[in-house]
């Protein structure tokens, strides 16, 4: 399933399309993508996001028809160690990230400080402090240039070259 993804008109984003579903999405601008306001309605998998600083929370459950109520709630408002609800994209204090049990209680958290190299990679898009990246679930330190490295994602640069090691990116290559 996808939430968004670039339309093929520039400057227009294509909102809702499900691939799994076969549905198709709708063309939005940014500003109408990102209108939800503050303690109003938003639903990130339909790509109904909320304006700057505020978070779209998996805020409750229905039962019948399931589905996810999803509410706008401003960045940074749960505090570290407290309860929480995951959203995108975090509504933790800075630092911090949603971790829910997936199986028992997947809309309910508490703000957890992000790990760091060396730990249990997150979850989502937390999984590691910046400089560090989820290697066989453990959070690893970024190589700089000229260091060895399995895969893009584990180089600063983003960019493992042919010879095995972390090298600046050139445009199109």
């Amino acid at each position: 399933m996808r939430i968004w993804r670039p339309a093929l008109w520039p400057g227009l984003l294509c909102l809702g399309k499900n691939d799994d579903n076969q549905t198709p999405g709708t063309c939005r601008t940014p500003a109408t993508a990102l209108a939800g306001l503050e303690a109003g309605p938003c639903d990130a998998t339909l790509g109904q996001l909320c304006q700057s600083g505020l978070s779209c929370v998996a805020d409750s459950l229905t039962l019948l028809p399931p589905a996810i109520i999803w509410t706008c709630v401003r960045v940074g408002s749960y505090l570290a160690g407290g309860a929480c609800k995951p959203g995108f994209p975090e509504a933790c204090a800075s630092g911090n990230f949603c971790k829910t049990d997936k199986l028992l209680d997947p809309l309910s958290g508490t703000c957890t400080t992000i790990p760091a190299a060396g730990e249990a990679c997150g979850s989502g898009l937390s999984q590691c402090q910046p400089g560090a990246a989820c290697v066989d679930g453990i959070c690893q330190n970024l190589a700089a240039n000229g260091v060895s490295c399995p895969a893009d994602a584990m180089c600063l640069s983003e960019y493992c070259g042919p010879s095995g090691g972390c090298e600046a990116r050139v445009p199109c290559r």
